[in-house]
This record gives structure tokens, C-alpha cells and sequence, in this order.
């Protein structure tokens, strides 16, 4: 082809690309509910505006310098640095202490005292211990103390600090997302999720009354089918042939040092349907076996280590599962910090979870300071302020309710980071994300509890994309989760902003 004819050709597809911009609908033609076919008008192909100006290298750099007015001729950068330093630190209610109870623990752990406990809970930000993990281990090189916490029996996603291999028969069950239809019960536990390695029992309504009359005969007394011994559970369930699971867990290669040793171990688990046998086997072929009667209330397995296990792997039996909770590896001292995701969460289930079993968790548990980092799971739905006022409102409802059942405990609320949304050639922060960011700021405040402004730290409005076009990029593609590095970065960010309160309370 002659170069005049691909001229030619290109003037012509230019042309045709002008035309269609010039009359194509600016909200694109509507295909189905969900989409529409859109394309780049005239303005979007020839404007100058940049939506992601953000140096990144300077916002971040300016976290990490000693800030001195004195030191920097430039004014406006002065200004620049201080706005940027307030905005990475925790605000707190005007008449509250801020975390006087919790710095006071670590305080105790400077002097080598006892052991402070931290609740991780959020949305899929942190899942597989990724933000979690970065801070455990800050914490735990300060303040001492090993251990990865809190693992869920059958996770949705691996963890970074700890290999979890598991037959296949196991089943997940959270209290937030879509719901098991054969889901009896809401005793979900302090954690929001509990697995099974088989399903449900099968009652059917007729039999039960008839096996209560018989009871009713035999005993003297009324029982609730969850409370009936294991005879007769058997005759309730689909089979009475006995089922079996197992679970291995071993330190993770690529996570931090301080995760791959623990010496304590805790199984939490309830079995209100039926009696379960469960064997214990470390790697140095030490096996402890233990039978469970029917018991409808939370249990605690215990067993210590001298030292740190290669592997540790659980093996259970029974006619219908027990609900496992998950398994807690720690040290005896110094800090232990539980990562307990919950993708697709926006932070609003606990009022779900069965209230008296969560309360008992929680004052066997003793946590020091509860971190929820909540609220990016309801940006792409939220259609208008109302409905912002509504979620601001709930979650605060939630800190109430939570608060209640922990007196003693400290509360900081990380908001969420800034997500983009396509607009035309752009991606851009969603319209209503910073009105979702101030909603759970005052529901953080007016009910004593921290609040750490992640969309803020990261640079505000439209920065998300800086984070996914840095090198190495900080955010996935999606331009919603952190990668690895972002992670990382925000996570020691979040440290850095306690260790400085923690730093201007000794000095109170």
C-alpha cells in the first residue's frame, strides 16, 4: 500500500472516530441494566486537565521527614508539609484521651509485663494478613512477642503469615454476605465466621416432636433437640455413618519471623448436635486426643509448646461437625494481633452474631485496642447523600454495640482509601466515597473512638491512580485493593501515626 492510501485511510478513521464523539450520547448507549457502550467525547480526547497530578514520591517523603518550619525556604511547602503530617495522624474526639488504656499496656510492655491483644477487623483490604501482618510485626519488634494470631479454620483467601492445607470436605460460614440456606443459627462467634466439615443436620418436623414426646416420657423433662445426646441426634441426621476432616498448619516461608514462632496454640469451637473426637499431631509426633460430649456453648482447646511446631495437624470426627471458629497461635507475652477479614463486609453485622456468645468471647479475649477499617464495600452502591446519612448511622450504632461488650477496650477506625470509577478516558474518585469518609468520621468521634483518614494519607481526591502508576505500583488495576508494596506502605504509615501518639503520651 502506497503511503498516500494509509494517509488517506488514517485521515478517514480520524474523521469517523470525530463524527461518532460528535454525536454519541455523553451517558452512552444503554445496553443492558448494568452497562452501557460509552465513547470518549470531544472534550475528553482534547483536554488539558489531569486528574492525577499527586506526586507521590514527595506526598510520602513528607510522612517521613522531621518537620521544621524554619529549615524551608518555600511557603507554600511548609504549608504543603504540615497539612500533610496532620492529616497521617489519629483524630480524636475533643474530650476524649485518645488510646490512654492501650498506650498504657504498651507502656507495661516496655517493662517486660504481661501481654496486649489488638482486633484487626475490615473488608478485603486486609485479607490474607497483608496490612495486619505489617503492623503485627512492627509492633511485636518494639514491644516483643511472636505469633500470627487469629486463623480461620477454612479461609477464603491464604494468609502471608501462615500455610493452611485442609481436606475438602470443609464449608465456610460468615454472618456477612450471602447466606447458607441451611444456616440454623447465628452463633457465629466473635470472629463473624465459623467452618463445618459437614452440613447441617436435616430435621424433619414431624419426627422431632414425636423424639421430644419420647423424651418428654422418658426423662421426665422437655429438651431442645440441640441439647439431645448423641442417640438420638443420630437418628435426626441423614446418615450415621461418622465423617472425618483434618487441617495443617505450618509457619509460612515468605511471612515475618516473628509469625513463624508461637508456643501456645487455641482451638475455639461449640458442637450443640453432636459428640466429635479430635486429634492433635506436631511435628515431633506428639498427639494428644480428646472426645467432646455435646456441648451447645463456645469452647477453648489449650495446649503449649516448648517450642514453635515444623507443622501442627488437627483431625476430627464426628456424625455432624462441630462449628470451628478457628485456631489462635501466640506467645505467652508481649503483643498478639488477630487479622480477621471479611470480604464484602461494610462493617455492619455484629448486630447479627448471637449476643451473649460474642460477649463471652470477647471478655475471655481481653483485647486492648479493636481497629476497624470499614466503608469502601459501600462506595460503589451509595446513589445519594440520604442513603450516606443511613450507613453513617448504622456503622455508629455498631461502634456503640461493640464498645458495650468491650468497657476496657481502645477504638480507632481506619476510613476507607480512595477507589476510582471510570469517567470517559479518566478514572476518578466516586462522587460520594469523601461524604462516606465523613459520615463514618463523626460516627467514629461521637462515640469515642479514633478515626485515621486513609483516603487523606494516600493524597485525597482522584490519588488512587498515582498509587496504581507508581513503580513498583501500590494499587492493583483495579484501582480499588492495595498491591503487596501498597499495603506495605499504608500499613506502616497507620504504625508510624500510633507510635506518635503513643510517643506524645509518655511524654504527658
Amino acid at each position: 500500500m502506497r503511503p498516500f492510501h494509509v494517509l488517506l485511510f488514517l485521515i478517514l478513521v480520524l474523521a469517523l472516530a470525530i463524527g461518532t464523539s460528535a454525536v454519541w450520547p455523553k451517558d452512552g448507549l444503554p445496553m443492558t441494566r448494568e452497562w452501557s457502550l460509552q465513547f470518549a467525547t470531544l472534550d475528553e480526547l482534547y483536554t488539558d486537565e489531569v486528574t492525577n497530578e499527586l506526586n507521590l514520591d514527595s506526598l510520602l517523603a513528607s510522612y517521613e521527614i522531621d518537620f521544621d518550619s524554619t529549615a524551608i525556604k518555600d511557603s507554600l511547602r511548609i504549608a504543603e508539609i504540615a497539612y500533610r503530617q496532620k492529616m497521617m495522624r489519629i483524630q480524636y474526639p475533643d474530650t476524649s484521651l485518645g488510646l490512654w488504656s492501650f498506650f498504657k499496656k504498651l507502656n507495661g510492655r516496655r517493662r517486660g509485663v504481661g501481654k496486649v491483644r489488638i482486633l484487626h477487623y475490615g473488608d478485603s483490604q486486609i485479607e490474607g494478613d497483608r496490612m495486619t501482618s505489617v503492623i503485627r510485626n512492627k509492633f511485636q519488634k518494639e514491644f516483643g512477642g511472636s505469633g500470627p494470631g487469629y486463623i480461620a479454620a477454612s479461609p477464603l483467601v491464604s494468609s502471608f503469615s501462615v500455610d493452611n492445607k485442609r481436606s475438602g470436605n470443609w464449608n465456610r460460614y460468615p454472618v456477612f454476605g450471602k447466606q447458607d440456606s441451611t444456616l440454623n443459627h447465628n452463633h457465629f462467634g466473635m470472629y463473624g465466621v465459623f467452618s463445618r466439615f459437614t452440613p447441617f443436620p436435616v430435621m424433619d418436623t414431624v419426627y422431632q416432636d414425636s423424639i421430644r414426646t419420647q423424651i418428654t416420657h422418658e426423662n421426665g423433662v422437655t429438651r431442645d433437640t440441640a441439647f439431645i445426646p448423641n442417640p438420638i441426634v443420630q437418628k435426626l441426621l441423614p446418615n450415621d455413618s461418622s465423617v472425618s476432616a483434618w487441617i495443617e498448619i505450618s509457619p509460612s516461608k515468605i511471612g515475618y519471623y516473628s509469625s513463624r514462632r508461637y508456643t501456645r496454640m487455641s482451638i475455639l469451637f461449640r458442637n450443640p448436635d453432636a459428640p466429635f473426637s479430635m486429634t492433635v499431631t506436631l511435628s515431633d509426633s506428639t498427639e494428644v486426643q480428646r472426645n467432646y460430649p455435646v456441648n451447645s456453648a463456645p469452647q477453648e482447646y489449650k495446649q503449649s509448646f516448648v517450642k514453635s511446631p515444623e507443622s501442627i495437624r488437627l483431625e476430627f470426627e464426628s456424625i455432624s461437625s462441630p462449628d470451628i471458629y478457628g485456631i489462635r497461635l501466640e506467645n505467652d507475652f508481649g503483643i498478639v494481633m488477630d487479622n480477621i477479614p471479611m470480604r464484602g463486609s461494610s462493617g455492619t453485622y455484629f448486630g447479627k452474631i448471637n449476643h451473649t456468645e460474642m460477649a463471652t468471647q470477647f471478655a475471655n479475649t481481653n483485647a486492648d485496642l479493636i481497629v476497624l477499617q470499614f466503608g469502601g464495600n459501600t462506595v460503589p452502591y451509595m446513589t445519594d447523600e440520604e442513603r450516606v446519612e443511613r450507613y453513617g448511622k448504622w456503622f455508629a450504632s455498631q461502634i456503640r454495640y461493640l464498645k458495650r461488650m468491650n468497657p476496657n477496650t481502645d477504638f480507632v477506625l481506619i476510613g476507607p482509601s480512595d477507589m476510582s470509577t471510570k469517567d470517559g478516558v479518566n478514572y476518578v474518585t466516586y462522587p460520594l466515597l469523601p461524604t462516606i469518609r465523613d459520615v463514618l468520621r463523626t460516627a467514629a468521634l461521637d462515640n469515642g473512638c479514633g478515626f485515621w483518614d486513609m483516603f487523606e494519607v494516600m493524597g485525597g481526591k482522584n490519588s488512587m491512580p498515582s498509587w496504581v502508576a507508581a513503580d513498583p505500583p501500590l494499587a492493583a488495576p483495579d484501582y480499588v485493593h492495595f498491591s503487596r508494596q501498597g499495603s506495605r506502605k499504608i500499613a506502616e504509615l497507620f504504625f508510624d501515626a500510633l507510635m506518635k501518639d503513643y510517643e506524645d503520651w509518655k511524654s504527658r
